[in-house]
């Protein structure tokens, strides 16, 4: 895993059909240069964390099958360790399609506190949140 500033590779993921309706019009040389953003890359899987303020990501997971169950679980887990780590987040925020179940499931084994289902620009959605303080406490304070 490591954190990518590639463009093309970034840019091809989402615009594929899977994704392609959420990125419409959207910048991403614009977006991977603020050097707030963080994109890990790990194959041709993505783990995305927006800066909304200091301390504060939203984030989004772009798993290709090799990444799913146990693995993308513990990808999931080291991305959000680094953000910690290097990046100082405490808090990601996640906004999840309701249809989406499976990453709605991950999201909560991974620690995640659901605060309900809102209306999302592209439809309801279940809002997520994790203090990665709480989450990683005992790696933090051992």
């Amino acid at each position: 895993m490591h954190r990518t500033t590639d463009v093309e590779s970034f840019d091809a993921r989402l615009h594929e059909p899977d994704l392609g309706r959420y990125y419409e019009n959207f910048d991403t040389a614009s977006w991977l240069n603020d050097d707030h953003n963080v994109v890990f890359q790990e194959g041709d899987s993505f783990g995305v964390f927006a800066y909304e303020m200091p301390h504060v990501y939203t984030a989004h997971y772009m798993f290709r099958k090799e990444h799913r169950g146990k693995e993308a679980r513990e990808l999931s887990l080291n991305m959000l360790r680094e953000m910690r780590k290097t990046y100082g987040a405490y808090t990601i925020r996640g906004l999840i399609d309701v249809d989406n179940r499976p990453s709605r499931l991950m999201t909560r084994l991974l620690g995640f506190k659901s605060y309900g289902i809102i209306a999302g620009r592209h439809g309801p959605c279940e809002i997520f949140c994790l203090d990665l303080n709480e989450r990683f406490k005992d790696e933090i304070d051992g």
